[in-house]
């Protein structure tokens, strides 16, 4: 029973280490696209800055 209970605890805690990493990727693409658009750059200035 402990048992169980340790690895549901685990498991939960795993999905959410994965989301919050989902999440991070998400916003520093989000902002790198904004900082983008603000200085005005053309649609490979987009790819590079929301990919690195």
């Amino acid at each position: 029973m402990l048992l169980a209970r340790i690895r549901k605890g685990r498991l939960e805690f795993e999905n959410l280490i994965a989301a919050l990493d989902w999440l991070g990727i998400r916003v520093f693409s989000l902002t790198s696209a904004l900082v983008a658009s603000r200085n005005q750059m053309d649609m490979v200035g987009f790819i590079l800055l929301g990919t690195k």
